[in-house]
């Protein structure tokens, strides 16, 4: 039994010269599949088009015996493509055939002193996994070229794209124009576990629930080690217990979508309640006050990201209502102004302070690029 592909044998498209190759292969977002179509039209003259090849959504498969390079350099023209790989050889989904074209590629557009990395991606059923692609097609480009393997950085990725019986093969510099990680960034998780927020809560009723839920979903965000309520005294239950609700809603909300989106383990923030003046007096760590009678942060954002690089447990601490009282500023290590003539509102203050404090921790980072 043959092969098939576009309910015609394989072997035929392979051998009828009247039958375009596939020159690029086209990833749009979901829907966008036949306006991004239409202006590649417009763009690639002389090429056939397959809008959803065998039913796989925001995928575009250009045929053409134009060279693949020069129509990807068009495709990426287009706003409504967000992906395009120039294929130079196509062949069945056989893994042994992919391994063999996929060498034969690698030969073509891999030197020895490069980087590089395997990048498959399998629709349809199939006998192997994409990291099985990826393994043995980089063995052997390995020990065929001698290049060495960079998985976070590769100068060249030579990508696999499998539809159902059919498997495209192309070469792409590096990881791409948009990664989400790069070596110059810094992982910020990794140091928000040194930092807690202390926040005067927001007392009230169903507002307060409200209130609390959105700021319960910015510190889970960032993961910070510890969110710690802090009363000033004497707290009606009734007044507090709706923010204390809301927080720990918005909480578990945000876990929950980190837990599923992430491809690692995320880290659950916790929840106390402290008085503000026993947690000052009893903290070992730095502590930051964001109040506007504080520096503005561009002035002191480096020396608080060095203490959190270096590890040093530091506590931010802000208002809501009622601000953070002036007597504490005597024992923080620094009184910020996050935006000199704007009050913040609650819910924006804790995310805002965050997103500043994790600015001065990327520095370094950015230094080092």
């Amino acid at each position: 039994m043959f092969l098939t592909f576009r309910n015609k044998p394989l072997i035929y498209l392979l051998l009828n010269k009247n039958v375009h190759k596939v020159a690029l292969v086209v990833k749009t977002q979901l829907g966008l599949e036949r306006i991004a179509a239409s202006y590649l039209k417009e763009s690639l003259k002389n090429c056939k088009f397959e809008v959803n090849p065998k039913g796989f959504k925001g995928l575009i498969l250009v045929y053409s015996d134009l060279d693949p390079k020069e129509l990807y350099d068009k495709a990426m023209k287009i706003p409504e493509v967000e992906r395009a790989i120039p294929i130079y050889a196509t062949t069945s989904s056989n893994l042994d055939d992919i391994l063999k074209a996929g060498l034969s590629v690698a030969k073509k557009f891999l030197s020895n002193d490069e980087k590089f990395a395997v990048r498959c991606v399998r629709r349809g059923s199939h006998s192997y996994t994409s990291l099985e692609v990826n393994s043995s097609l980089g063995g052997l480009i390995l020990n065929e070229i001698g290049c060495k393997v960079d998985l976070e950085n590769p100068d060249k990725v030579v990508a696999v794209e499998i539809v159902d019986d059919l498997a495209a093969i192309g070469v792409v510099e590096g990881l791409g124009k948009y990664v989400k990680m790069t070596p110059n960034k810094v992982p910020i998780y990794e140091y928000m576990k040194y930092v807690t927020v202390g926040q005067v809560p927001y007392l009230g009723s169903d507002e307060a629930l409200v209130m609390g839920e959105k700021v319960g979903r910015a510190v889970q965000s960032f993961e910070v080690s510890r969110y710690i309520i802090t009363i000033m005294g004497p707290t009606p239950w009734d007044k507090l217990g709706p923010y204390v609700k809301g927080v720990n809603r918005g909480i578990r909300s945000r876990y929950e979508i980190q837990k599923r989106s992430y491809g690692r383990g995320a880290r659950r923030t916790k929840v106390e309640i402290s008085s503000l003046f026993e947690l000052v007096r009893g903290w070992e760590g730095k502590i930051v006050i964001f109040e506007p009678e504080g520096r503005p942060f561009p002035e002191v954002g480096e020396r608080i990201g060095n203490w959190i690089r270096s590890r040093e447990e530091v506590l931010l601490l802000l208002g809501s209502r009622e601000g953070v009282p002036s007597g504490i500023f005597r024992f923080a290590d620094l009184v910020v102004d996050l935006c000199p003539g704007i009050t913040l509102a609650t819910e924006v203050a804790v995310s805002s302070a965050l997103t500043a404090v994790s600015f001065s921790i990327q520095g370094e980072g950015l230094e080092q690029a």
